[in-house]
């Protein structure tokens, strides 16, 4: 019997496919459609900070001296905002739905807002994840940005005692050292890597435009680069993100330590539907390979369980063997 289980942020997963925050996991009918094709999991769409600051300041705001309904008028005025939107969804889907739901707030400074940490951990959600992304500054040193991150990541911890786990780019002076002071500051997962829109210009209108904002599986090589290097070293939970597109891609990431991936644009390429079968082709390959179990080959492409540098170096040995080759001609 094949066993996809996997543990991810301490939580057992039915198999390591999650699907990751986006417009497809907005709205109940979507959580639903995931479940029912065999997601893993799921990190509901992202409430922004500037949302959360938005409603704290609409209450803050209010005068509710000598007014005894004044609890009742916050609570009028919240259901039709976001955060209450948000909390009210949360609810909902741990009463339908039987797969592990993990919030996601995306933010760029700390501040009052990470009260409300609180108030989505009182909603019942098993985990909760940080997109964090502080655009670098010209006045801020490589080391003051990193500052930044382990700031939110410690005061949402004091805040809450859920599972967080952390989904960054890749833009930074040094991925270890950032990845590792997370883990020490208590990160119980880290997600790699966030994918960013990119900006391109239409050279007839001579406007920004915006690239697709979908993956490709050309992207999945640096990720698993730094899944390889860092899964055996740091001492936390990695999902792979960006590039996976299909059964073989989960494979990969799983070889090079990921405990599980996270996936949105091959569901707006192919639908929920397609998730079976990246399940099924998963399912073959361990049968091919003798595998029962994630864990008989969770990682033993990593880094460590190399023992070399290839994953540092194979870029080098790569380009040097080309250049030879390419003599021969001359």
């Amino acid at each position: 019997m094949i066993n996809l289980k996997t543990s991810y942020l301490g939580i057992e997963l039915s198999n390591p496919i999650i699907v990751s925050s986006s417009g497809l996991t907005s709205d109940i009918g979507s959580l639903r459609r995931a479940q029912e094709n065999g997601a893993g999991a799921i990190v509901l769409k992202s409430l922004f900070q500037e949302q959360i600051i938005a409603e704290t300041e609409l209450i803050q705001n209010m005068d509710l001296s000598g007014h005894p309904e004044a609890y009742d008028l916050i609570e009028n005025i919240t259901k039709d905002t976001t955060l209450s939107d948000y909390i009210l969804m949360i609810i909902q889907a741990k009463k339908e739905l039987k797969i592990p739901i993990i919030g996601s707030i995306n933010c760029i400074s700390n501040g009052d807002w990470v009260e409300y940490a609180k108030k989505i951990e009182d909603a019942g959600a098993d985990a909760l994840e940080l997109n964090l992304f502080i655009p670098p500054l010209f006045h801020k040193t490589s080391r003051e940005l990193e500052d930044l991150y382990i700031d939110i990541l410690t005061k949402v911890i004091d805040k809450v005692s859920l599972p967080i786990s952390v989904k960054i780019g890749s833009y930074f002076t040094n991925i270890y050292q950032i990845t590792n002071r997370l883990a020490n500051a208590g990160a119980s997962g880290i997600v790699l890597f966030n994918r960013f829109y990119n900006p391109d210009i239409n050279i007839n209108t001579m406007k920004l435009t915006y690239a697709s904002p979908l993956s490709h599986s050309d992207e999945l090589p640096h990720v698993l680069r730094w899944i390889a290097l860092l899964s055996g070293t740091v001492e936390t939970d990695f999902a792979a993100t960006t590039g996976i597109h299909s059964g073989s891609d989960v494979i990969k990431s799983i070889l090079a330590g990921a405990s599980a991936v996270e996936i949105a644009s091959v569901i707006y390429r192919k639908g929920f539907e397609f998730i079976p079968k990246m399940l099924s082709d998963i399912k073959n390959w361990m049968v091919d390979k003798k595998f029962q179990e994630l864990s008989q080959f969770k990682g033993i492409l990593s880094e460590t369980e190399l023992m070399n540098s290839t994953f540092e170096r194979f870029q080098y040995i790569k380009a040097l063997s080309e250049t030879a080759n390419s003599m021969k001609y001359f």
